[in-house]
């Protein structure tokens, strides 16, 4: 899943630690996101502050790192746990015990052989950043900070804590947030470009966010044809891959949808197939290129039809 680098073994301090964090080798081809060690990172980082045993089975983590790659992971492609449970050991951040002849196919440069992890291969970060990590809070806090920033959208961050059972962090660059927020729901008139939700407290807009097409994380601009005005929930529910935007700028909603029929028919079903509600100016729609990206990397479809 991505090009090798030299393990380093032996303790290091904690500096060492937030720098091969954030030098840690991803698999990388021209957009598509490939979220699978930031996804282990976190898991490894919530055991530590559970006071929980550095070293965990391939069998036990397994599900848990499955379940995150289907939700937080790039649609259409096969969640594979494996990859950053082998994979992880290049950048110095963890190591495997009971190996024996469990070796990688081909010579070193393909996938381990799954079935020879479920038989008894143990991983964990190593003891020393392990050890920082399970006593320090600040630095874990750093650190889950700076993966979540760099992966995930600021609307993500909350499910991914939530379901790694770790405290809401979030970060932003304020500035550039800011700009891009003003940018883009002025275009919209403060509306969103879903269901035209338009609520205002004290004259303000309440509840309406200015929401990435192609995110940030993945190089998108913080630009307004590169955003939408969308309401707290359609926001959520677009980064989460509910919601899609076709080539022809009309709204997509997921098959996989699923819940109580009467609310999704109102906030969801109902806006099927409809056009997405235009900005104030045609230089400001949506671009193409970036509702491509969403379709691809994002979209959990196939969608409904309309």
């Amino acid at each position: 899943m991505d090009a090798e680098h030299p393990a380093t073994n032996g303790r290091g301090t904690r500096n060492d630690l937030v720098r091969r964090i954030e030098e840690i080798g991803q698999w990388q081809r021209g957009g598509e996101r490939a979220p699978h060690k930031p996804l282990l990172l976190l898991y490894a980082i919530a055991r530590a502050a559970r006071r929980e045993p550095r070293m965990v089975s391939y069998a036990t983590a397994e599900p848990i790192l499955r379940r995150l790659l289907e939700q937080f992971g790039a649609p259409g492609r096969r969640p594979a746990p494996e990859y950053p449970f082998w994979y992880l050991q290049n950048d110095g951040l963890w190591e495997l015990e009971g190996v024996g002849d469990a070796l990688p196919r081909r010579g070193g440069t393909k996938e381990p052989r799954v079935s020879a992890l479920r038989a008894g291969i143990s991983g964990g970060m190593p003891r020393w950043a392990f050890s920082v990590l399970a006593s320090d809070r600040r630095l874990r806090g750093r650190i889950i900070r700076s993966l979540l920033t760099r992966n995930f959208p600021r609307s993500l961050h909350g499910d991914v804590c939530a379901e790694l059972g770790i405290p809401v962090l979030s970060v932003s660059d304020r500035r550039r947030d800011a700009q891009f927020r003003r940018d883009v729901l002025r275009a919209y008139r403060s509306r969103c470009a879903v269901c035209g939700f338009d609520v205002r407290l004290c004259h303000q807009p309440f509840g309406i966010d200015a929401a990435h097409l192609m995110w940030w994380q993945a190089g998108g601009p913080c630009e307004t044809p590169n955003g939408l005005a969308l309401c707290a929930l359609h926001h959520r529910a677009f980064d989460r891959g509910a919601i899609g935007v076709s080539a022809n700028r009309k709204i997509l909603i997921s098959l996989d949808l699923s819940g109580d029929e009467a609310w999704l028919e109102r906030m969801f079903y109902d806006f099927s197939g409809r056009e997405l509600r235009p900005p104030q100016r045609r230089a400001e729609e949506p671009d193409e290129r970036f509702a491509a990206w969403h379709r691809q990397q994002v979209f959990r479809g196939p969608a409904r039809d309309p």
